[in-house]
């Protein structure tokens, strides 16, 4: 069973999360926003009425913590929410199965003691819902899950194993219309439940009141995550109790009917905050007095619809207390200018940023940018790296002016939050496309810019005659393509008809550095970036530019993308199909031993380069800004990172 891979086109699905979030391994892929986005809304905060400062009183008299975010699609709850923001809300009423340490470590022992590691020099202790225990036979690996006990709703019902297992079986269930990937695991006994031959799953076994057991068909290194991400949704509010007896096989609704679950759009569960109600485009929340690690500190919470360009200001206006805006020059600029020392940490607005788990690249399509009609032929590799060595000179120039502090260039195609992400320390880690034809260096130490623009474009000229261009020495320009190969190639930006995008200059200077050698590189800027997805899914592109998210997985796991069975499915959008990256891809998921894993897909990354379907280009800084005068710095949980995420330690937090 799989599970394809959703291609969501705003900032915030590329945004990482908490693991009841995107818990899943694999990603999406998304057309890289501008700093302007997202733009799906035009609402703005503004200051209400009787507040002071802008901030609005909560009924009760106490000052609310106010987070400006984007708009709301309304679906709040766990099972079906498709937007970062819906996911938010949800995250703070219902708890997940599990959680990640600040180091992306999967917390396999949340109780009792729980599990402590260090992170930056500080030990921490981390608790969670659940002791996960995984045991690996020949065949079949059995994971058991036992939740703490005495843990309440929101509503004072008490949490068991049967709750947990009804939301199993929400995701199971084929009328299921969410993006929770649960169901793509290989669950003992799944397909005959599904076609109708049993009334349960086999793999679903229920222990005692507090501990079930899950087990699946041979080994996948990815099902603990999909485990950890199962929201711990209370039957009795999402489904219909009466209908639910183990004994009997009824799970607390109609197989096949989950139109009453998915139709319960209120959020509620063992979390901190309580869903009070959507109103005038604010959610309002209330302090959890049940929550199983203290009541919240403040009593209410507001997340307000906030326009991107009005999300730094409100903080300086008062009328918002926390934001998560996209990072940029801009926005940095801004930010720093409302304190009085002129940086991004002062007396009015505090920034904390920490790696996205994505990264942003250019993508090239095997199939249609090959030599003679084989992607694989070095001709055809040799004819990808003309275009990959122009691209990857110019990353830097580009990432810098669009993004300043806020990104990075990087050198392999996948998040440096990832576990598995080479090092520079690593042995053979190299710039990529930084070699010649030869294998030889393109650059040399102490070249300007200028210089190795020159260089590299002197070995694609290498690349292009070694692919079969023709090459007219007296003009110095190519004159024709090889077989299957053309002079004339497409590379679309989904910048939505503008210039506001970190690709746009980057596909500027190689289209004019291409046309000094006698090919054509068409922009194609469709105003609607909708359509760059229609002709990717028709695989007639040529190269796009995008962004790849992990979600909140750390796992560095790209089968989905590029194994050669993918290719059908919609997900290996760029056609690379190698055995020997296939047995790589496949090795990968069935061994536990990280430092093995590593290695196998520093292969694997390797192996990608080298078909030159994918320039890695940049890896964003994702930002959180706190109102320094009115949020207690102090109270916010220390070294937020991609996996522990401004949510954690709500409970803690305080207002001054």
């Amino acid at each position: 069973m799989k599970t394809n891979l959703k291609k969501f086109l705003a900032i915030a699905l590329v945004a990482a999360m908490s693991a009841g979030s995107f818990a899943s391994c694999g990603g999406e892929t998304t057309s890289e926003p501008s700093s302007s986005e997202p733009a799906s809304t035009e609402t703005s905060v503004v200051a209400e009425s009787g507040s002071e400062e802008g901030t609005e009183t909560a009924s009760d008299g106490s000052t609310p913590f106010v987070y400006a975010t984007d708009a709301f699609s309304q679906k709040f709850n766990p099972f079906i929410y498709t937007t970062v923001y819906d996911g938010e809300v949800s995250a703070v009423c219902v708890e997940t199965v599990g959680d990640y340490t600040r180091n992306g470590s999967v917390i396999m022992e949340g109780l009792g003691e729980g599990t402590t590691e260090e992170y930056n020099g500080t030990e921490y202790n981390y608790q969670t819902l659940s002791n996960i225990t995984v045991d690996q036979a020949e065949d079949s690996t059995t994971y058991t899950i036992q939740l703490r006990e005495g843990v309440l709703f929101a509503d004072g019902e008490e949490m068991n194993v049967d709750d947990l297992i009804f939301s199993m079986y929400v995701l199971l269930d084929p009328s299921y219309t969410g993006t929770n990937t649960f169901a793509s695991n290989e669950i003992t006994g799944l397909d005959a439940y599904l076609s109708g031959e049993a009334t349960s799953v086999e793999g679903i076994q229920r222990v005692d009141d507090y501990t079930m057991t899950l087990t699946t068909d041979g080994y996948s290194v990815t099902t603990i995550y999909d485990i950890i991400g199962v929201p711990v949704a209370p039957v009795h509010w999402y489904g219909d109790a009466s209908l639910y007896d183990y004994e009997n096989d009824s799970f607390g609704f109609a197989f096949g009917d989950l139109s009453a679950v998915e139709g319960n759009l209120e959020p509620m569960g063992t979390g901190p905050y309580v869903f009070d109600r959507y109103e005038n485009r604010v959610v309002y929340l209330d302090a959890n007095e049940n929550y199983w690690k203290g009541a919240p500190k403040i009593q209410q919470m507001q997340f307000k619809e906030t326009s991107e360009s009005d999300k730094a200001a409100a903080i300086s206006t008062g009328t918002a207390d926390f934001t998560s805006p996209s990072g940029s020059i801009a926005t940095l600029t801004e930010i720093s200018s409302y304190n009085d020392n002129g940086e991004t940490v002062g007396n009015v607005a505090t920034t904390v940023s920490y790696d996205n788990n994505g990264y942003g690249y250019v993508g090239m399509n095997a199939s249609t940018m090959n030599v003679a009609g084989d992607p694989a032929s070095d001709a055809s590799k040799n004819l990808r790296k003309g275009f990959g060595t122009l691209f990857a000179v110019y990353r830097d120039i580009c990432c810098d002016s669009y993004y300043g502090d806020a990104a990075k260039v990087i050198q392999y195609p996948i998040s440096d939050a990832s576990w598995g992400a080479p090092k520079e320390t690593d042995d053979g880690f190299s710039n990529a496309y930084s070699v010649d034809v030869g294998g030889n260096p393109i650059y040399t130490s102490g070249m300007t810019d200028e210089e190795k623009f020159d260089a590299a474009l002197t070995a694609s000229i290498g690349y292009f005659q070694a692919a079969g261009y023709t090459w007219d020495e007296a003009s110095g320009k190519f004159t024709a393509a090889p077989e299957g190969a053309q002079m004339a190639y497409e590379v679309i930006i989904p910048a939505d008809g503008g210039e506001d995008h970190p690709a746009y200059l980057l596909c500027e200077y190689v289209r004019s550095a291409l046309e000094s050698i006698g090919l054509t590189l068409t922009i194609n800027n469709p105003s609607d970036s909708n359509q760059m997805w229609t002709t990717i899914d028709a695989r007639t592109h040529n190269m796009y530019t995008a962004a790849f998210s992990f979600g909140g997985s750390p796992d560095p796991d790209c089968y989905d993308r590029y194994y050669s069975g993918e290719i059908e499915s919609g997900n290996n959008n760029n056609a690379i199909s190698d055995p020997t990256l296939d047995e790589l891809l496949v090795n990968g998921r069935i061994s536990a031993d990280q430092s093995y894993r590593r290695a196998v897909y520093r292969e694997a990354l390797d192996i990608v380069r080298d078909w030159a379907v994918e320039v890695p280009y940049y890896q964003r800084q994702n930002i959180y800004v706190y109102s320094t005068e009115r949020v207690n710095m102090d109270t916010v949980t220390p070294d937020i990172t991609t996996f522990w995420d401004w949510q954690h330690d709500l409970e803690k937090l305080e207002m001054n």
